[in-house]
């Protein structure tokens, strides 16, 4: 399986590179490292809304006299654009919002299911392991400890 994950937190990509360690993983830390790798394709695509750790000249862009911050919602809205068109429905990657963001992660949905996605809003937490998946009672957030996201989101239960 072929994964990108857009956070600004290396703990976090720790995590995720962790659990997905037998997987093709793109890791972008960055607005412009996953517009970037956009180019390929993927089968999930996870996604942060706050990208503000990482202020580099990269994640800005001037306008108006003003500096603008890309979030993860410029790249929901930038995956809908790059797959709009795609054959199907089934062609598109699975899509798992872990922000903790409870404004910005719900528009994301929101933009990405009204394209066609299937998407998962589901917070990351350290204790982000599922009961189901791992055994030791872990809770992802919104979904209880029964599943989360970062298993149940990509399809492998």
């Amino acid at each position: 399986m072929k994964i990108l994950i857009l956070d600004d937190n290396k703990h976090r990509h720790d995590v995720f590179a962790a659990r997905f360690a037998d997987d093709e993983r793109v890791h972008c830390y960055s607005y412009s490292q996953a517009i970037a790798a956009l180019s390929d394709s993927f089968d999930v695509i996870f996604l942060d809304h706050d990208l503000g750790e990482f202020h580099t000249p990269d994640t800005w862009e001037s306008y108006g006299g003003k500096m603008i911050e890309y979030t993860g919602l410029d790249v929901a809205k930038a995956v809908a654009d790059h797959y709009r068109g795609w054959a199907g429905i089934d062609d598109l990657p699975r899509v798992v919002i872990h922000s903790v963001n409870p404004v910005g992660a719900p528009v994301m949905r929101d933009v990405l299911q009204d394209c066609g996605f299937s998407v998962v809003w589901d917070p990351f937490s350290d204790d982000s392991k599922c009961e189901d998946c791992f055994g030791d009672g872990f809770n992802m957030g919104l979904n209880g400890p029964e599943i989360c996201g970062i298993c149940h989101g990509v399809g492998r239960k």
